[in-house]
């Protein structure tokens, strides 16, 4: 349990500019996981649940190292004067 409780916290205090996605790209991989199941392909559903895992242990892990990088790419917005 301490697992899971790692993930929520520290997943749910990251910005939207990374959680977003990336639990976009896990519910993706769970959604093919779970065809897999149904196609009775296992080794393929087995390898689409671990992607999802390892998505989530780097998340939780290095999402606010890519949350900083992100936001530091980004150009910062130029103010306008208005002449009259």
């Amino acid at each position: 349990m301490d697992i899971i409780n790692y993930l929520i916290t520290d997943i749910s205090e990251l910005p939207w500019i990374v959680k977003g996605p990336g639990l976009a790209l896990m519910a993706l991989l769970l959604l093919r996981s779970f065809t897999h199941v149904f196609t009775l392909r296992w080794i393929k559903a087995a390898t689409n649940v671990v992607y999802a895992i390892v998505i989530a242990l780097g998340m939780a892990r290095f999402g606010q190292q890519i949350a900083d990088f992100i936001e530091a790419k980004q150009p910062e917005p130029v103010e306008q004067t208005q002449q009259n």
